[in-house]
């Protein structure tokens, strides 16, 4: 990305993160969040495909359930989903095979999405199962030639340990939710994010969660130029309950139309809509829901004997699971990435009064001249 400033930030899922692997879930948020700076976003499609590049990485470490490190179906193979949005563009996949790294292909469904066809045909921005790999295949897209193959990726030998002991028991707390994420602003404000997922352990084949749906797994809106934030964000969590609220999308619209709440609460406040939703689906169903999420606005300092305008920039993580592991890299690149396992106070709180635990911090940002 040059000396261009920018904000990145990353998750790995709210659920429960072995304290054993938390320093590989810290390097690996640390290698995603580098990523971004390797590129120079300055259209919308670039952002788009900077959030691909950054989940990318995520998707590739076998400790994520995304991609590589996806929990398998009840018939023992990866299914995934994926999206990616930036303002009007909004691509996803669903409850895909062999595909090697699904938010890819997510986002190729969206760029193709802003070329206009021929004969007044609509581009598709969702595509699920076989039909998605197909069209990957079209558009170059890495997936498996043949569906033999497709079958077979991202079949790793811990994932098919992990199905034959699932098989038996499913244990709640030692599982990681599903979705792993991403949110990016650039020096001018313009917002992107992504979602991808293996989904939850042994969920029914065909099943597709909220990692692909619009509105429930990210949402980023850049700022119209009426005073109005760019916000961001993206969801973890049982996706059942987030797509019953939407809740990607409440989020972000709440976080426009309130600017003087702090966005962790606007974000506690969405997580109590989904727990809500969860306990209206019957008692059994967990309540563990995790959101990253940013909002910007331009602004001005006078540093001098000058005024420059500068970019403020709000970041929180919200969850109400065991834990929630995310990172963020703001400015150029020249800062170290800051990782973080965010885990509750009082273990086991999350399963009787619902505790959430939340990060929040800022940053003031240049704002770049043309």
């Amino acid at each position: 990305m040059g000396a261009s400033s920018f904000f990145v930030a990353v998750h790995v899922g709210a659920g429960h993160h072995s304290q054993a692997l938390e320093q590989q879930y810290k390097q690996t948020m640390v290698q995603a969040c580098y990523a971004a700076a390797g590129h120079s976003p300055l259209t919308l499609q670039d952002r788009l495909h900077t959030v691909a590049e950054v989940i990318a990485v995520l998707e590739d470490a076998p400790h994520v359930n995304a991609g590589n490190g996806s929990n398998l179906t009840e018939s023992g193979v990866a299914e995934c989903d994926a999206s990616i949005m930036a303002d009007s563009a909004f691509g996803s996949c669903g409850a895909v095979r062999g595909c090697q790294n699904p938010i890819r292909l997510a986002e190729a469904i969206a760029c193709q999405s802003l070329v206009a066809q021929p004969l007044g045909r609509v581009p598709p921005i969702f595509l699920v199962g076989s039909g998605a790999r197909q069209w990957a295949l079209k558009h170059q897209v890495p997936v498996a030639a043949t569906a033999v193959e497709a079958d077979r990726m991202h079949v790793t030998k811990a994932a098919k340990r992990k199905w034959q002991s699932d098989e038996v028991a499913i244990d709640a707390d030692s599982s990681l939710h599903d979705t792993a994420g991403c949110i990016f602003v650039d020096s001018a404000g313009q917002m992107a994010a992504g979602v991808s997922s293996g989904g939850i352990a042994l969920k029914v084949d065909g099943r597709i969660g909220e990692a692909a749906m619009h509105g429930c797994g990210c949402w980023a809106s850049s700022s119209s130029g009426r005073g109005q934030a760019s916000v961001a964000c993206s969801v973890t969590g049982v996706g059942e309950p987030v797509m019953r609220t939407g809740l990607a999308r409440s989020c972000c619209q709440r976080l426009q139309a309130e600017p003087d709440e702090s966005v962790d609460a606007i974000c506690s406040a969405a997580i109590d809509e989904a727990v809500t939703a969860a306990a209206d689906m019957g008692p059994d169903i967990p309540k563990d829901f995790g959101i990253i999420a940013a909002r910007a606005a331009q602004g001005q300092q006078a540093p001098s004997d000058r005024t420059v305008s500068v970019l403020n920039v709000e970041f929180a993580a919200v969850h109400s699971a065991r834990s929630l592991g995310f990172a963020y890299l703001d400015q150029a690149g020249e800062q170290m990435p800051t990782a973080c396992i965010l885990r509750q106070t009082a273990p086991g709180s999350h399963r009787t009064n619902l505790a959430m635990a939340a990060y929040h911090t800022s940053w003031v940002l240049p704002v770049e001249s043309n």
